[in-house]
């Protein structure tokens, strides 16, 4: 383990009992992120622009460790977000620096498009200082940890990314059943804050219409829609897509849907993009459907 990243400094001793404010939907606003009030637009934090625009996800934990292991959520949330994202390159030993590594792992997906392979080689080089840095077969549990321990400290303060992550990770405990309704709550407080990184991933679990209406209010609110940006250029690799060369994220999004499908997403965010809380609690009902999930839903 190197210096500056031991087991006790990557896993810091931050997973307490949730907080009644967390359990019970009173989601906090993390720092950088206040909206101008019900209806206003968020605003990303320096934190979450240096994370979008991250060339290497163990400087960028480098940058900003210090800041989560004092308490600040909304690092604790990135820090969190680039460790796991890096736990595959790590446990797979497959560092960018070894001749060939990524390169044999292109020649065997000989139906990789150019941009696909671009994508990928994208990733790799993201994860290159952990994957050069932590290599032992203990490593990738490490870090997983502690991608663990500082989301759950994150959800623990309320940030409301966090707290959406952690329940997306347990949706088949709450699917139906008493936990259901304190569980909506808090997504709805969450999704309420407008805090881009809540938005996108609310937006990837609910899927479909509903799911790239939250996409776009997420692009509104904050998070990084460039057309260079990483989820951007990934999303024009899809065969069904259409995609226009510097057109940002809500352009593709809604130039690759039927014209009628395209209204309606409008619709939809224009009605969302005022939400109250009561107002998003009524969305996830309908969204978010009780019943047993099936066996493709996290």
């Amino acid at each position: 383990m190197p210096a500056g990243h031991s087991a006790a400094d990557a896993a810091p001793a931050h997973a307490e009992a949730t907080p009644a404010a967390a359990r019970n939907g009173e989601v906090a606003v993390a720092a950088g992120n206040a909206s101008d009030g019900e209806g206003g637009t968020a605003v990303a934090s320096d934190t979450a622009r240096d994370f979008w625009r991250a060339d290497d996800y163990l400087a960028f934990v480098d940058r900003h460790l210090d800041a989560a292991l004092a308490g600040d959520s909304e690092a604790q949330y990135f820090v969190a977000l680039a460790q796991r994202q890096c736990v595959g390159a790590v446990a797979s030993g497959a560092s960018p620096d070894e001749p060939g590594s990524v390169d044999e792992r292109i020649a065997r997906q000989p139906n990789l498009t150019d941009g696909q392979a671009a994508l990928l080689r994208r990733r790799f080089d993201l994860c290159a200082g952990f994957a050069q840095t932590y290599t032992t077969p203990d490593d990738a549990e490490v870090l997983e940890s502690a991608a663990d321990a500082h989301l759950q400290a994150a959800a623990d303060a309320g940030h409301p990314a966090a707290v959406v992550e952690r329940h997306l990770w347990t949706v088949r405990a709450w699917r139906e059943g008493p936990l259901r309704e304190p569980v909506l709550d808090d997504l709805a407080a969450a999704a309420a804050t407008r805090h881009p990184e809540a938005l996108r991933r609310l937006g990837d679990h609910v899927g479909g219409e509903p799911g790239i209406a939250l996409t776009v209010l997420a692009c509104e609110n904050g998070l990084d829609c460039a057309s260079d940006a990483y989820w951007v250029m990934a999303y024009c690799e899809f065969p069904w897509t259409v995609c226009r060369i510097g057109a940002s994220g809500p352009e593709l999004l809604l130039s690759s849907l039927p014209t009628y499908s395209a209204y309606a997403v409008e619709a939809q965010t224009d009605k969302l993009r005022d939400a109250s809380a009561e107002g998003w609690r009524e969305f996830f009902e309908t969204t978010l459907p009780g019943g047993s999930p099936s066996q493709s839903e996290n």
